[in-house]
């Protein structure tokens, strides 16, 4: 019993470090799966943003790890204002509500939008 709660407890160590892998969103719970017919169990995480289940481990990529991936893909998308691509961004935490997000800033128009965690998309 004890080497099944060290593991959970080392998911739940880690999960505070993952971020979503399609939405960046830090926002997570945790969910242990048991009905897939293996003979142990998996720990998934719950995006509650965007509702994407994935497989939660120690190779699991942290918010920094995915960082670069989130600057690429917003690069891509440009600002919603002008479309522009010269993007900086920089990652905040609220301390309230312990989630965290990306603030991008347009060089192009000064336009600020949120990319990742709470309100991603929005514009």
């Amino acid at each position: 019993m004890g080497e099944k709660m060290d593991k959970v407890t080392e998911v739940q160590l880690k999960l505070q470090k993952v971020g979503c892998p399609l939405c960046f969103n830090t926002r997570l719970d945790l969910v242990l799966r048991c009905d897939l017919g293996q003979d142990g169990c998996i720990y998934t995480a719950k995006c509650l943003h965007c509702g994407n289940v994935f497989e939660v481990n120690t190779k699991s990529k942290t918010v920094e790890e995915l960082a670069p991936d989130l600057e690429k893909k917003m690069k891509v998308n440009g600002c919603p204002k002008c479309g522009g691509h010269d993007l900086q961004v920089n990652f905040r935490c609220d301390l309230a509500s312990q989630d965290c997000f990306h603030v991008l800033t347009c060089e192009t128009c000064g336009h600020v939008f949120m990319g990742g965690g709470r309100g991603a998309g929005d514009g």
